[in-house]
């Protein structure tokens, strides 16, 4: 998760809260737009992958690649998605985005085996 706590706020920086919030309205109301939207993450998906198994020598394919790959551009999509109303509140994207991977964090330690 050290991965999505530094490079997600990273990203986020070159957004414009408001701006974000207007495009987010567009892709939930515009089927296309929503599609697009989910192919630019299963691409971000395969991209994370492929860097890891890279960094690592392991296989991209790989189910512990590819866990973490989905697990960090899920940190990614969800700190996107709820940075427009935290920013709103003076909230910044690091702070934003270390409330999201502890939310992670909290949620993996509590489910059952």
């Amino acid at each position: 998760m050290a991965l999505a706590e530094h490079a997600v706020p990273e990203l986020l920086l070159f957004a414009d809260p408001e701006e974000r919030r207007e495009t987010q309205q567009l892709k939930r109301d515009t089927p296309a737009l929503r599609a697009r939207d989910q192919g630019k993450y299963q691409w971000l998906e395969g991209a994370i992958a492929g860097a890891l198994a890279e960094r690592t020598g392991t296989s991209p394919d790989g189910l512990r690649t590819r866990l973490v790959a989905v697990l960090v551009t899920g940190v990614l999509r969800v700190a996107q998605e709820g940075w427009t109303d935290s920013a709103a509140t003076g909230v910044s994207a690091t702070d934003h985005v270390q409330h999201v991977v502890e939310a992670l964090k909290a949620s993996l330690s509590t489910v059952p085996d």
